[in-house]
């Protein structure tokens, strides 16, 4: 079984542009997960002390790391 030059480079440009296809996408999707859990956080802003703060708590009340003041989440 013979194969021309032709086939053999194509088929080896296509294998090589699969295998980085491939990479790219496992690596997109778990780059994509990581960052959207680190991501996620809800912003403060203490009424009291004017801090400025963020937590990844989901609640909707936080403390203020300064004051101890529970103040609600920003909503943008």
């Amino acid at each position: 079984m013979e194969f021309s030059l032709d086939t053999l480079v194509i088929l080896f440009l296509s294998s090589g542009m699969l295998l980085i296809f491939l990479l790219w996408s496992y690596y997109d999707r778990r780059d994509c997960r990581l960052y959207d859990r680190q991501r996620i956080s809800h912003v403060y802003y203490c009424v009291r002390c004017g801090h400025l703060y963020e937590s990844k708590d989901p609640s909707e009340v936080c403390d203020c790391p300064k004051c101890s003041f529970r103040n609600g989440r920003l909503r943008f």
